[in-house]
């Protein structure tokens, strides 16, 4: 996708004064343009003994031929050419987006990898291209950013790093119980697990990805177990004075079935998240396929590769009492009287147990600890979209911008800012962008986390307390960082009903209830009233009475206006570019001087637009949006910290939804609670993050009955 980028383009700006002089219209250049650029093939014909193609040449070799070509001539050789009413341009489109870099003008191209692409070796090819690129063209400076192949390559790390801390630990731990040898022998067994889980992956169609490395990261500590396992016993029959061979058959015959059955079990607890329904659904279906290949990989690897390696290996003396018993021997002292206590007061145990269990879920349920579906995680990246009142032409939301870049880069935070890409005119990403003059997105990216003197939230804050009060903004919100899948907004209220005016009133309601609660920011609503118009309605009968139509009206106001691409333009060269048909700007500014343009009538008369139409101006509605079959109107809203007694407190979306309709388990009453009451016939309900919580923890709970 490409933001800031301009065509080039042939423009034909025609003077309208010129064109009433000479007794001409709009549609009349557009046909001669037409038909003079042409090159037909006439099939061919034969001189001789030779046959040859026959072609009609016309196309324009340069744009003076454009600019000399006749429109009409009379009786006595006088002609009028396209240079005497319109100004021949090569040129560049109209711009519809601008797009900038630490406030300089530039353009942004946003590239998405396919499915099956490797998001690393992409960028390893785009960073070299750019380098040649860079090379070839001097003078050009090119800024890679939002580069997605340097969190799968932390995540990477993190897994390497993952793994290294837990073959160390586990070497300490059994370096201490039962010696060096068998220490480095489970230790091995990490890295094969993960280097078998690598080799499986591929077959159920999963990438090497953020959540694959997650996954990874969870059971990196759990796949040593087998293999201690494996070792201890192996261990205590060397103890019980078998040689090393039998020790090691014995060992591993005797143990087979239970670890095969305990890594089962552990396989089992993990899935249900296969079951869950969603967007959770589809985030979480890979852990249990990972955490699955990893374990029947370590299962695999410490009862073949583990008795190989001890064989080979291990140390061939016979065992005693060592270290390891004399370490253990207090230990095994202490569980021997917990578990002694436990088995004599059986029901102590038992309704001990379940008491705890039942005061944990009435913690839960108290709210004592606040609960948050996948909070935001600190980021590097601080992404805002920026909403002028509908209709601001494109270079007043630049204004608007641009004192926000200027804010940026001398706020006090500045040290912790590296770039700030502006992109003026567009919103959205993935292919989904609504393109608007009114529209910006404005993304600061910071240094390293590790780097940063102030924190993400304290950026905001500052930013906010700026917007809040910039002029000529309308609406602004942060976009959302997350660990997590894309669930939707913090908070986000439908309201469902008939009538727009009233769910607009309604709308304004609950804005103003959100906007009493601390903690919660970026209150907006889905209405979009659309642009001022101008509407213009044909007389039908003048237009039958003229032999004219709807059609040729459109077409002549959309030439005059925006422009019409007549023809295309070659040159000498190859690529084609298109010439477009248009009134000079001056004209288009002025609503008057669009109601004079002039329609040629079947009689080859010259009719103003104004004697066949009525004009009007008006405001459309941009979107009307439907769910159920029912009109809706959204109120969306992101949860921050607040100050609570001078303490930072963390809104969770729960809590807005508690504050708002209520909490029936507790029996408290909410500000929207007689919500139906109030507004009869309409209907509200929340989406987003409650939305997708509750679908997932639904889905779940069946799936661990099962």
């Amino acid at each position: 996708e490409l933001v800031g980028a301009r065509d080039r383009q042939i423009w034909v700006d025609v003077d309208q004064a010129r064109l009433d002089a000479y007794g001409i219209s709009l549609s009349d250049l557009s046909a001669v343009l037409q038909g003079r650029n042409l090159n037909i093939p006439g099939g061919t014909t034969r001189y001789g003994k030779t046959e040859f193609l026959v072609r009609t040449l016309g196309q324009f070799n340069n744009l003076e031929e454009v600019g000399s070509m006749i429109v009409s001539s009379d009786a006595s050789g006088r002609s009028v050419r396209i240079s005497d009413v319109a100004t021949v341009t090569d040129t560049l489109a109209r711009q519809q987006t601008i797009s900038k870099l630490n406030g300089e003008e530039g353009t942004s191209i946003f590239i998405y990898k396919k499915g099956d692409g490797n998001i690393i070796k992409i960028m390893q090819d785009v960073r070299a291209y750019i380098k040649d690129f860079e090379k070839k063209v001097p003078g050009v400076k090119i800024s890679v950013r939002n580069d997605g192949s340097i969190d799968v390559k932390n995540g990477i790390n993190a897994l390497g790093s993952s793994a290294m801390q837990g073959i160390l630990l586990v070497f300490i731990a059994l370096f201490f119980f039962l010696g060096w040898r068998n220490a480095v022998f489970a230790s091995i067994g990490i890295p094969l697990s993960i280097l078998i889980t690598f080799i499986m992956l591929p077959l159920f169609d999963i990438t090497l990805n953020n959540l694959t490395i997650f996954g990874l990261i969870i059971v990196v500590g759990m796949v040593v177990d087998n293999s201690i396992v494996v070792l201890e016993n192996i261990h205590r029959f060397r103890e019980m004075g078998y040689n090393h061979k039998d020790a090691i058959v014995a060992g591993v015959d005797q143990v087979i079935s239970p670890v095969f059955s305990s890594t089962l079990t552990t396989v089992a607890a993990f899935s249900p998240l296969l079951l869950m329904t969603g967007i959770m659904g589809q985030f979480l279906s890979l852990f249990p396929i990972v955490v699955s290949v990893a374990l029947l990989g370590s299962w695999f690897q410490s009862m073949v590769i583990l008795p190989n390696n001890i064989h080979q290996f291990g140390s061939k003396k016979l065992a005693g009492e060592d270290r390891t018993t004399r370490l253990i021997r207090p230990l095994v002292k202490v569980y021997r009287k917990l578990v002694t206590k436990a088995l004599h007061h059986r029901a102590i145990t038992i309704w001990s147990v379940i008491g705890l269990f039942v005061i944990s879920l009435g913690i839960l349920a108290s709210g004592a600890i606040k609960f948050e579906f996948f909070p935001s995680s600190a980021s590097q990246i601080i992404s805002i979209e920026l909403q002028t009142p509908t209709g601001t032409a494109l270079d007043e939301t630049e204004r608007v911008v641009s004192e926000l870049e200027n804010y940026v880069l001398n706020m006090k935070e500045k040290e912790d800012v590296k770039f700030v890409v502006s992109n003026i005119g567009s919103i959205g990403g993935q292919g989904m962008r609504e393109m608007k003059t009114s529209n910006a997105q404005v993304t600061i990216d910071l240094v390293e986390l590790k780097e940063m003197k102030y924190s993400e939230d304290e950026i905001k804050a500052s930013l906010r307390k700026f917007l809040d009060t910039l002029p000529g903004l309308y609406t602004y919100k942060f976009g959302r960082s997350q660990g997590g899948p894309p669930i939707g907004n913090d908070v986000d209220i439908r309201i469902k009903g008939e009538n727009l005016e009233r769910l607009t009133y309604i709308a304004e309601v609950v804005k103003s209830e959100l906007k009493k609660i601390p903690g919660v920011t970026d209150i907006e609503d889905s209405n979009d009233k659309g642009k001022l118009e101008v509407r213009i309605k044909p007389r039908q009968e003048l237009l039958s009475l003229y032999g004219l139509s709807v059609a040729q009206i459109a077409s002549t106001i959309r030439t005059a206006s925006t422009g019409s691409e007549v023809t295309q333009y070659r040159g000498e060269g190859v690529d084609e570019y298109p010439i477009l048909l248009k009134l000079k700007d001056n004209y288009t500014q002025d609503l008057e001087m669009l109601k004079n343009l002039k329609i040629r009538s079947r009689m080859g008369e010259l009719i103003a637009i104004r004697d066949l139409a009525e004009f009007e101006i008006g405001s459309g509605i941009s979107r009307i949006s439907h769910r159920d079959g029912d009109r809706v109107v959204s109120v969306t809203a992101a949860v921050t910290n607040y100050d609570q007694g001078g303490r930072s407190t963390k809104r969770t979306p729960s809590e807005v939804q508690t504050l708002l309709r209520g909490d029936r388990f507790r029996g408290s009453k909410g500000t929207l609670s007689n919500f139906e009451q109030r507004f009869p016939g309409y209907t509200m309900e929340f989406g987003g993050v409650q939305e997708e919580q509750r679908k997932s923890y639904t889905s779940l709970a069946y799936a661990f009955l099962i």
